[in-house]
C-alpha cells in the first residue's frame, strides 16, 4: 500500500509544481491528498467499476470517466488545503468538470510513467 501512496504523492507534487491551478496549502495537504487518492483509487474504484459495468458497457466507457472525475472531486472535497481551480487549456477556459477531466488525464499520464519507472 506504500507504493501507490508514494506514486500519488509524486504525481500530485508534479501537478502542484507545473499546473498553477492545482493548489495545496502545504506539504501535509499533499500527503493527505495522496493517501486519500490512493485509498479512493485502490479500494473505491474497483467496487464502482463492478457496480457500473452495465452502464459503462452501454456508454462505451464514458461512465468510467465520470467515475474517475467524481473520485477526484471527492478527494478534493475531503482534503482541506487541496483545491483545483478552473484552468485555461490552449486558450479555452474550462469549467470545473472539464478541468477535473483534464487533471485526471494528466494524473493518469504521470502515474503511468511513474509506474513504468518504479
Amino acid at each position: 500500500m506504500l507504493r501507490p501512496v508514494i506514486r500519488s504523492a509524486a504525481t500530485l507534487g508534479i501537478l502542484w509544481y507545473f499546473i498553477p491551478t492545482v493548489y495545496f496549502l502545504n506539504w501535509v495537504a499533499v500527503v493527505l491528498a495522496s493517501v486519500t487518492l490512493a485509498i479512493a483509487f485502490g479500494l473505491i474504484k474497483p467496487i464502482l467499476q463492478v457496480i457500473l459495468l452495465p452502464i459503462n458497457f452501454v456508454t462505451f466507457g464514458l461512465a468510467n470517466l465520470v467515475m474517475v472525475v467524481s473520485l477526484l472531486w471527492l478527494v478534493q472535497y475531503l482534503v482541506p488545503g487541496f483545491s483545483i481551480q478552473p484552468v485555461i487549456v490552449f486558450g479555452i477556459a474550462l469549467n470545473h468538470f472539464f478541468t477535473l477531466v483534464f487533471i485526471s488525464a494528466v494524473i493518469s499520464l504521470i502515474s503511468g510513467f511513474l509506474r513504468w519507472l518504479i
